[in-house]
């Protein structure tokens, strides 16, 4: 964590607000998406995280 500043961040989509925030000095403790298609675009660019699945 850069500047101690994290956060959890619900409806991701795609993950364009993550990337700017993690590019700031922001850690993120969750990225949560439901949508696959945006989860895809998600591991694309977010290697690191872990997937949580979960039944609607």
């Amino acid at each position: 964590m850069k500047n101690g500043r994290s956060s959890i961040e619900l409806f991701t989509g795609a993950g364009g607000l993550a990337l700017g925030l993690e590019q700031s000095g922001w850690h993120h403790s969750a990225l949560i998406e439901r949508d696959e298609h945006a989860c895809s675009t998600i591991h694309y660019y977010e290697e690191p995280y872990r997937e949580l699945e979960m039944a609607a």
